[in-house]
């Protein structure tokens, strides 16, 4: 997970949500909502990795060098590499990043080992619903009325009610269970660990849990016949309990004033009303994946360049880019990241010009160790190109040459090496 992936997710998911609030919040297209909330989820995690380029001609492809991590380098020289960042305080966000989601991982499973807990201390019984059963968990406790997977949980005091109000829950949760809302809940739970620091994910739990009320308010309405003002007074007689298990679907959301609102809506907009949204989150979708095979393109240009520009052989010995077992930096690539860095400058030239760009440089990692042969297979201007030329003509540490059954080989790779303005 890089910053680029970040930025992109971040986009997308800003985009989606923001047409939802301004475009589908307020209406009752309840199924829709959900449906759009959910692929907006799966659009943004995933379209930042997508890419179109494999529907492209992959002939020149074939002939990739094995492609390294970039390296940046500012006008100011402050050197890093953007894929493998080296420096300690990066590795004290890493270790924060990888504790918080240990911490929200053993949350979880405290969660759930509590349902399963309830399971086994609290009398159950089945109850047949349009020819489906269910089980129905009874608690002995102060916990509130909710629902998981195939499962209602209904409170003690809420056992006590009359038999219209308890109806009512019973009804409200069923619907959870029936329109599959902890399967959600479970997917958007993993999103929040993963990435516990976007606070657009957070958001996006919240609307789908919202909506996840809506539906099954909406379902107890009309689907069971039950009046609009017995529902919402108990509604409003809920509004003071949140003693609740986080991933289960409960009765007493504290969206009560909302979910009131949307009842007395029509359950059935017009459908111009919310389909063009679709359409637009699909256009980001595409634009996306466009973007990600563009850079694709410039890889297969640099790799048939690289396959009319260089000889396939060295001392009349093949060149492979595929590989058993890669050749290897002593110290590892962080290590020969940072000697590049050593000896490389932006060029004062190129500063004062405002020249910025990627350079790749291509190189042959001999059977001996050798570095040799390195060449710009795409250059940016001359000053730059030579710069990250010169750099390589003065590595002379021995790298452990990459084999093949066992044999060592001569090894073909590619370092892009960007050169950025402050």
């Amino acid at each position: 997970m890089d910053i680029t992936y970040i930025t992109t997710l971040s986009l997308v998911l800003a985009f989606g949500l923001g047409l939802y609030r301004v475009a589908l919040y307020h209406l009752p297209s309840f199924k829709y909502n959900r449906f759009f909330l959910l692929s907006t989820l799966l659009i943004s995690v995933f379209a930042p990795i997508i890419d179109l380029s494999i529907f492209v001609k992959t002939s020149d492809i074939n002939q990739a060098s094995i492609f390294l991590n970039e390296i940046s380098i500012n006008s100011n020289n402050v050197i890093k590499n953007l894929n493998s960042l080296q420096l300690l305080q990066i590795d004290y966000l890493k270790l924060i990043y990888w504790g918080v989601i240990a911490l929200l991982f053993i949350r979880l499973g405290i969660q759930i080992f509590k349902i399963i807990n309830l399971n086994k201390i609290n009398n159950s019984s089945l109850i047949l619903h349009e020819n489906k059963k269910y089980r129905l968990v009874k608690l002995n406790d102060d916990s509130e009325t909710f629902s998981f997977l195939n499962r209602i949980y209904l409170s003690q005091k809420d056992q006590n009610l009359g038999d219209r109000e308890k109806r009512n829950i019973i009804n409200h949760e069923l619907a959870h269970i029936q329109q599959f809302h902890s399967f959600d809940i479970l997917f958007i739970e993993l999103l929040v660990i993963i990435f516990w620091f976007h606070p657009l994910v957070w958001l996006a739990k919240k609307y789908i849990a919202q909506n996840h009320e809506y539906l099954a308010d909406s379902n107890v309405l009309n689907k069971h016949s039950e009046s609009f003002n017995n529902y919402s007074q108990l509604l409003v007689n809920r509004i003071f309990a949140n003693n609740h298990i986080p991933i289960g679907s409960h009765f007493n959301k504290s969206l009560t004033l909302n979910r009131i609102k949307m009842l007395k809506k029509n359950s059935k907009p017009r459908s111009y009303k919310f389909f063009w949204t679709l359409p637009c989150l699909l256009l980001v979708f595409g634009t996306v994946c466009c973007n990600n095979a563009k850079e694709g393109d410039d890889i297969t240009e640099i790799n048939s360049a690289s396959a009319e520009g260089n000889l396939s052989s060295i001392n009349n010995s093949e060149v492979y880019s595929q590989v058993d077992v890669n050749p290897e930096f002593p110290g590892g690539l962080k290590a020969f990241y940072t000697q590049v860095s050593k000896v490389i400058t932006y060029p004062q030239d190129a500063k004062e010009a405002k020249i910025e760009g990627r350079v790749f440089i291509e190189f042959i990692i001999s059977k001996d160790g050798n570095i040799e042969s390195p060449t710009i297979i795409k250059g940016v201007e001359e000053s730059l190109d030579q710069e990250a030329l010169h750099a390589f003509n003065t590595i002379n540490t021995k790298w452990t040459p990459g084999q093949i059954d066992g044999k060592k080989v001569n090894v073909k790779m590619v370092l892009p090496i960007i050169f950025k303005l402050n």
